[in-house]
């Protein structure tokens, strides 16, 4: 219990004032920022049960990357989420130049570092890319229906993250 106040107190000493004020400042105003705009698309050819799932999974990702974003990335910088004629985009830049990769070991019962590793496999594609100013952005694409796994991404031998699916670039 004291190590999670602890993480919520780190984690709320990493958001900055000055950000916009429409930018999501935790993860739960990220999802009701999401759950608002899946509930007012119309998702092509769902059923309630497909809608539920895609909710859920869009929620878990939102929540996984803004998460990631403050409390490793050195604070959130921005934050977008659009529905598309597939999916959902969700993009958030944070501070850190550093790949997100996956924290845990198998057979570990510690709590947490689930979060990179979730988020590759419900999403169906991730770009990472250098922001000019420092940082990264992050965009992953949760498809309607269910994920092709970016597994690649999650089963990275070298740590860094990123899979065939994604690309490192620099934007300028």
């Amino acid at each position: 219990m004291e190590q999670r106040t602890a993480e919520r107190e780190r984690t709320a000493a990493l958001e900055p004032a000055d950000l916009p004020e429409e930018l999501p400042r935790k993860a739960a105003a990220a999802r009701d920022q999401v759950r608002d705009l899946v509930s007012a698309g119309e998702l092509p050819g769902a059923d309630e049960a497909a809608a539920k799932a895609f909710l859920g999974d869009a929620l878990l990702v939102t929540s996984e990357l803004v998460t990631n974003a403050l409390r490793h990335g050195d604070g959130m910088t921005d934050f977008t989420a659009r529905l598309t004629a597939d999916g959902l985009e969700i993009t958030v830049s944070d501070r850190s130049p550093l790949l997100p990769r996956p924290q845990f070991t198998e057979g570990d019962p510690s709590i947490g570092g689930y979060g990179w590793f979730l988020i590759q496999h419900l999403s169906a594609g991730t770009t990472i890319s250098s922001l000019p100013d420092g940082g990264k952005r992050i965009a992953v694409r949760v498809p309607f229906g269910a994920a092709e796994p970016d597994r690649a991404a999650a089963d990275d031998q070298d740590g860094q993250g990123v899979s065939s699916k994604s690309r490192t670039s620099a934007e300028g």
